[in-house]
């Protein structure tokens, strides 16, 4: 950021809450979040996709692991306890000033969109020539 900022680099992705503050005081500007659909964050900014990259999406996301045995009860639960915290009062806010999009939704949907991931990422590394290190 300090190497974009100081004219060295001409441009950075990072997470909204940390360029916000330089953009406001005009040592950044920013130019458009790399999500499909645009941020509660910053609503006024549009999409790369929206710029004139049609489908360009590079998010960050979590998920959370298990073992590979862990029995389905204990997953359903942990799923219904995150999706509950999620819906809490405040929850929508504390995600949203972090910059942040709450998703939730079923184990196999989860399954699926990280295959999805996995299969696309997999697709743009090998189309780029990255080698893999071990």
């Amino acid at each position: 950021m300090i190497d974009t900022i100081g004219g060295q680099l001409q441009g950075l992705f990072n997470p909204l809450p940390l360029v916000a503050g330089h953009a406001r005081n005009g040592r950044l500007r920013l130019l458009g979040v790399a999500s499909l659909q645009r941020s509660e964050f910053a609503p006024e900014l549009p999409t790369i996709a929206e710029s004139g990259v049609p489908g360009y999406e590079a998010v960050v996301w979590s998920g959370l692991f298990a073992p590979a045995g862990a029995p389905r009860a204990v997953i359903d639960k942990w799923n219904a306890e995150i999706t509950r915290m999620q819906n809490l009062p405040n929850a929508r806010e504390t995600f949203n000033g972090a910059g942040l999009t709450r998703l939730g939704g079923t184990r196999e949907e989860f399954a699926a969109y990280f295959a999805r991931e996995t299969q696309r990422w997999a697709e743009i590394i090998r189309a780029a020539g990255i080698p893999i290190e071990q």
